[in-house]
């Protein structure tokens, strides 16, 4: 029958349809998450697959992450051994045989795309099985435990009731936010169970705390009557939660600088003075400022040679990388050495647009050791040093402090060990990273910020307020980390963020 335009309309709609629903399809079979599944040691992740609107994942992979996993796909039936165990799955069927054992599916058995899909909820299930472990899991965080992977925590008032304290079987770095007073910590990379989810304290400071699951991971709540601080302590096994100080007490708590540092057993060569940019052009060198000794013994105790500019208020902006040191492997032909460069020059220019003054600590493509860039920064006594990284993992701004624990301010006179110089400045690194961080959240809706403890060099080595930025590619294509307009809207975003922040930074001596 000759096609008329009514038909002709009619067949490309329906041939539309189809097409959307083939992809539609597709993007469905190709995962709905991950299945974070932790090991005592390690932790891996695999895809899961939405199957008629069931989570499904591919029991393959998940063995794979467990030990060797020989397989055998047909049409209708898959068998598989992992260790000294046999199993068998039909397509179809919501009942497999493994080892002598036949395992109630929660629905049917798939075979999808050469995979042999198993219901999600069926995986702690067949799991024991196989490795002869208890296996734990928690469904709204999709986490899979094995064995003793999870770590616990116990919670107590101490210091008579003025600070909270978390106690961890294992190291964590949780994100961190606040607002108001209430403090969030966010566990997205740890793996941690509580039995208990609310906790009420007597006490003239904090009111209560709680423990949730979240589809993100797990996090836990701290309620009180002002705004709080985390520190940690013991390798960050431990988190106390007190009273965040004034901007006054911060500022009067200042120690003294960095004065001795362990020995090492060579001495570090200093790199050739980064070529001086027309925006350091004319300002007085750095010997002319006032100079801490501060440096690993061995080393050059002198700063880099280059310019720095007089200003009450000054932000160091330090470009991760350089020369030999090309950083992560951004893409194919772009190194995160270059990528930090570029942004630290569009972030000086941002912020002296705002009337804050910045410096570079490498303004070339220079090879400089975390010793020389922490010796050139004490000796700087800049208001803040901003080391800046660019990574493609994970997703939004990262803004890391020291992981060390807060200690009282030191003497004019007293010996700071080299690696713990950040000790007495973390209370006000967290501070202003965490005034920073609001300040970025409330002018950037659509970029995701979080505050994250993490051991980040030279930040140790730091003797003033010191902090590190790490910034995403645009929709996780590591290629736009090197376009020019993605890189001056970051540069933007930041400079603000910055400069919101200029009351609360101490000027230099």
């Amino acid at each position: 029958m000759p096609w008329n335009k009514t038909g002709r309309n009619l067949g490309l709609a329906a041939f539309l349809v189809t097409t959307l629903a083939l992809i539609v399809a597709t993007l469905s079979a190709a995962g709905s998450g991950k299945l974070t599944i932790f090991l005592p040691q390690s932790n891996f992740a695999v895809d899961i697959f939405d199957v008629g609107g069931k989570e499904y994942a591919d029991l393959s992979s998940v063995l794979q992450g467990l030990g060797q996993v020989a397989g055998s796909l047909g049409e209708t039936k898959y068998s598989l051994r992992f260790a000294n165990v046999e199993a068998e799955f039909e397509n179809g069927s919501s009942q497999a045989r493994v080892g002598r054992n036949v395992v109630q599916l929660a629905s049917a058995f798939v075979i999808q795309d050469r995979r042999g899909l198993v219901p999600l909820r069926s995986v702690a299930e067949l799991l024991p099985h196989f490795i002869q472990q208890r296996v734990d899991y928690h469904e709204v965080s999709r986490r899979l435990y094995v064995g003793n992977a999870a770590a616990h925590f116990n919670v107590e008032l101490i210091n008579n009731g003025a600070a909270l304290q978390f106690t961890f079987t294992s190291p964590v770095t949780p994100q961190i936010s606040a607002e108001g007073g209430a403090l969030r910590l966010q566990f997205l990379r740890d793996g941690i169970t509580s039995a208990a989810e609310n906790w009420k304290f007597e006490s003239q400071l904090i009111n209560s705390a709680s423990y949730e699951e979240t589809a993100s991971g797990p996090q836990i709540t701290v309620s009180a009557h002002e705004p709080l601080l985390a520190s940690f302590a013991n390798g960050g096994r431990v988190i106390s939660i007190a009273a965040a100080p004034s901007s006054e007490s911060a500022a009067a708590a200042a120690p003294a600088p960095v004065t001795s540092a362990p020995a090492q057993s060579a001495a570090t060569p200093a790199p050739a003075p980064p070529a001086a940019s027309p925006a350091n052009a004319g300002q007085a060198p750095i010997e002319n400022q006032p100079s801490a000794a501060v440096s690993p013994a061995g080393a050059q105790s002198g700063p880099l040679g280059v310019n720095v500019p007089r200003a009450h208020y000054m932000i160091l902006l330090d470009a991760g990388h350089g020369g030999e040191e090309r950083g992560a492997a951004l893409s194919e032909h772009l190194a995160e050495k270059d990528v930090t460069l570029a942004l630290a020059r569009r972030l000086r220019i941002e912020l002296q647009n705002r009337g804050v003054s910045s410096f570079l600590l490498r303004d070339s493509d220079s090879t400089i050791s975390p010793d020389q860039r922490a010796i050139a920064a004490n000796g700087v006594h800049a208001s803040l040093y901003i080391a800046l990284h660019a990574g493609t993992l994970g997703r939004g701004v990262r803004i890391y402090t020291s992981v060390l624990a807060p200690q009282p301010p030191a003497a004019a006179s007293s010996f700071i060990p080299w690696e713990t110089a950040q000790a007495g400045y973390v209370v006000s690194s967290r501070k202003l990273a965490a005034a920073i961080l609001d300040q970025f959240n409330k002018q950037n809706a659509d970029v995701p910020a979080e505050l994250l403890p993490a051991p980040v060099r030279p930040l140790n080595n730091i003797s003033s307020p010191a902090l590190a930025i790490e910034v995403p590619p645009q929709h996780s294509v590591a290629e736009t980390l090197g376009d020019a307009t993605y890189q001056q809207s970051l540069a933007t975003a930041l400079a603000a963020a910055i400069a919101g922040v200029k009351p609360q930074l101490g000027g230099t001596p």
